[in-house]
């Protein structure tokens, strides 16, 4: 069974860790029983409630996910220069 779920959200450590930046990583889960696990981390700006920066996550995930589909059916996958 398929699942998405969200394991964690922190303020985001900020450029070069030096302090915050308004944002939050919000760490997503996504579980499979054909692909197995993937741990997915979103960097949101902070709209001050878990439920809004979990909404935006969501959002880029989405987004995300569509441009990688449309990406796997249009190109084909190639090794990257090392």
């Amino acid at each position: 069974m398929d699942m998405v779920r969200i394991s964690g959200i922190k303020p985001s450590a900020g450029l070069a860790g030096k302090g915050p930046d308004k944002t939050v990583t919000v760490t997503v889960v996504v579980r499979s029983d054909e692909l197995g696990r993937f741990d997915i981390d979103v960097h949101v700006p902070d709209r001050g409630s878990k439920e809004a920066n979990v909404e935006d996550a969501r959002a880029a995930l989405v987004r995300f996910s569509r441009k990688l589909s449309e990406a796997l059916k249009k190109k084909p996958m190639i090794f990257e220069k090392q």
